[in-house]
């Protein structure tokens, strides 16, 4: 089992609809989604789509074209990622970014249990347009079957969100992991109209030491983020897809320094993002 890890932040995500493969800045070529928000996500939600081929398909394309197009666009280097997952068996397919000038591929091992695949291409002088793509080239047809996808994203490569690394066993001291239930008044013009229940999920964590330099300095820009009411990914786990949406629960939250050399963070508290 790996340490933690927490990703926040990062720039514009160039995809219109990232998670939903129905909605028509998607095409769909040789193919449809047969199972719209079906699909167990990552962060456990039930927001990720199944794409099955039509049948006979020889060549099964899922692709976006954002709009507006990404600007600078030539000479930009970009990041496209997106979660997947065969909805049986282990097929390979392809998972790539297109320009009109030509693409970077790469190939898609595909199981049952979500990864996330990425690939990185810099637009060449020419380029007038770029696409992320699942499949194409032959490479996804019927006999490969469904594919789960989720959380697809096209990111300038400076711009892609940063990534808090958990090092060592002593700098995550969780106090709780629990679930309660809220319930919330919906009311309108003074009068009670009725009660909403959900469960709230809670995360609770001390940092009693943290090293003076970059690891500090990475602490206190994730702090930054989280006090200003910015959303993060926490993977309880880095070399597993598991994840959950958090936000900051208490702002009082701050990076003190203990001693010469080291530093702490104490009392953050976090709740589900929903």
């Amino acid at each position: 089992m790996a340490f933690p890890k927490i990703e926040y932040g990062g720039g514009t995500n160039w995809l219109n609809y990232p998670s939903q493969f129905d909605n028509a800045a998607w095409t769909k070529t040789q193919c449809s989604v047969t199972g719209a928000n079906a699909i167990v996500a990552p962060d456990g939600t039930l927001t990720a789509d199944r794409v099955t081929p039509a049948g006979a398909a020889t060549d099964v394309q899922v692709s976006q074209f954002p709009s507006p197009l990404p600007s600078p666009l030539v000479g930009s280097t970009f990041r496209g990622r997106a979660w997947l997952k065969a909805a049986s068996g282990t097929p390979t397919i392809n998972f790539f970014i297109w320009d009109n000038i030509g693409q970077d591929i790469v190939q898609a091992a595909l199981n049952t249990g979500w990864q996330r695949f990425s690939v990185i291409r810099t637009s060449p002088s020419g380029a007038t347009s770029i696409a992320l793509y699942v499949g194409g080239f032959v490479s996804w047809v019927e006999a490969e079957g469904a594919v789960d996808m989720w959380g697809a994203e096209l990111y300038f490569l400076a711009d892609v969100p940063s990534v808090l690394q958990f090092k060592r066993p002593n700098r995550f001291l969780p106090r709780y992991l629990k679930e309660a239930v809220r319930h919330d008044t919906i009311a309108s013009g003074g009068a009670k109209q009725s009660i909403l229940e959900r469960l709230d999920q809670f995360l609770e964590f001390d940092m009693p030491w943290i090293a003076e330099g970059a690891d500090a300095g990475a602490w206190e820009a994730f702090l930054d983020h989280a006090l200003a009411g910015g959303e993060f990914d926490y993977y309880p786990d880095a070399d597993l897809p598991a994840l959950t949406r958090y936000t900051l629960e208490n702002m009082d939250a701050r990076l003190t320094r203990k001693t010469p050399g080291e530093w702490a963070v104490t009392g953050l508290r976090f709740r589900k993002a929903v």
